[in-house]
């Protein structure tokens, strides 16, 4: 079962498929309600994440904070043999992983 942190209202998981255009409206619309948006990017995503935030602090107009925090994470590769009879593999790696955490200032509108 893979392991992940409570997911919240203001979480935006992005991945390298997910439109653009879409992630950076769901990140306005959630800190337009909340005023703290947390984006997290694993991988190949970790580049589109920066991207994203980067693109809501320029909508802002700099009237965000950005908090960055990068951290490794472990994950795990199970192999199913094709052939009876021969045991399951399962392959441990590395991953990076980044959090930014989007805060609208008092002067956010």
């Amino acid at each position: 079962m893979p392991f992940r942190t409570e997911t919240t209202k203001n979480d935006v998981y992005v991945t390298r498929s997910t439109r653009f255009g879409a992630l950076r409206a769901r990140c306005r619309q959630r800190l337009d309600k909340s005023k703290r948006v947390v984006v997290h990017g694993l991988g190949a995503a970790v580049a589109r994440a920066c991207d994203v935030a980067l693109a809501v602090e320029n909508d802002a107009g700099g009237r965000v904070t950005l908090d960055v925090q990068t951290n490794s994470v472990e994950v795990f590769d199970d192999y199913i043999p094709l052939v009876p009879g021969l045991a399951m593999v399962t392959k441990r790696r590395m991953k990076s992983a980044i959090h930014i955490t989007i805060t609208a200032n008092k002067n956010y509108i």
